[in-house]
């Protein structure tokens, strides 16, 4: 039996002439190497249509097959601070910036901002630990007199905003934020 793929012209043209010969459908399938159905579909739709070649697909084929959406989710996944022209570039695509972007959407991948996270050495992180478990009894009062200067960076160059190709909800996983040393 054929695993996959289509029918060739001649293996159907053979298939119809089995047919015409007298052969059977299950005796069809097994010489050709096809499924009962196949056979019989064959042969039925050269009666309707008097011919073996097939109908032309509807819609403009697509120009970024199965195989090259996997390759640039792989690229995006390694690289995910890359560019379109990076990625066209280096994967040697024959497509336009914006096919790309199309393709990329359509895959669930936008270019977001890279957050940052703050590193927290050891001994910060237990200092932290230990002021939370001496407070824990205070109040709305006493816990807005201390401002909490390790909190937050601001950074006044833009050129820190980097963006990186990911999909919603991922933007604390590892690879898709920076840790910055405070």
């Amino acid at each position: 039996m054929q695993v996959s793929g289509k029918l060739t012209e001649s293996q159907k043209l053979e298939i119809v002439v089995l047919r015409a010969k007298g052969y059977s459908f299950p005796r069809i399938a097994r010489l050709m190497g096809t499924s009962l159905s196949t056979a019989f579909r064959t042969c039925d739709r050269c009666e309707k249509e008097k011919t073996v070649k097939r109908r032309p697909s509807p819609g403009r084929p697509r120009i970024i097959h199965r195989r090259d959406s996997r390759r640039i989710q792989n690229y995006i996944e390694a690289n995910p601070l890359s560019n379109l022209t990076q990625i066209i570039q280096s994967l040697g695509l024959r497509i336009s910036k914006i096919t790309l972007l199309r393709h990329l959407h359509r895959l669930g991948l936008r270019k977001f901002v890279q957050r940052t996270k703050l590193f927290i050495s050891e001994t910060n992180r237990l200092a932290r630990l230990k002021f939370a478990r001496d407070h824990l009894d205070w109040g709305e009062k006493e816990c807005a007199k201390f401002l909490f200067t390790d909190e937050s960076t601001i950074m006044c160059n833009k050129l820190y905003k980097r963006r990186v190709w990911r999909k919603r909800g991922q933007a604390m996983q590892p690879g898709f934020y920076r840790i910055i040393n405070a």
